[in-house]
């Protein structure tokens, strides 16, 4: 079995914050990064990582007028 890498570890580790800050409501990236654990990363890597997460059917993504915003 492969070990998977730090930057593979890291990232399952920042999608995790990301739904459980997404357990509570759906929001936007910018407000998701305003979430405690999250602030650090910058809004690309948030929304690369969602991206990833609506791809895995974990994250759904709703487009409403000039907002994208996620849900579990």
């Amino acid at each position: 079995m492969t070990e998977l890498t730090k930057e593979l570890q890291e990232n399952n580790r920042i999608k995790e914050q990301i739904l459980t800050a997404l357990a509570d409501k759906e929001m936007t990236v910018t407000e998701m990064h305003k979430c405690k654990g999250l602030e650090n990363f910058s809004k690309q890597k948030l929304s690369v990582l969602l991206h990833q997460l609506t791809e895995e059917k974990t994250v759904i993504r709703s487009i409403v007028p000039k907002w994208k915003l996620f849900r579990i």
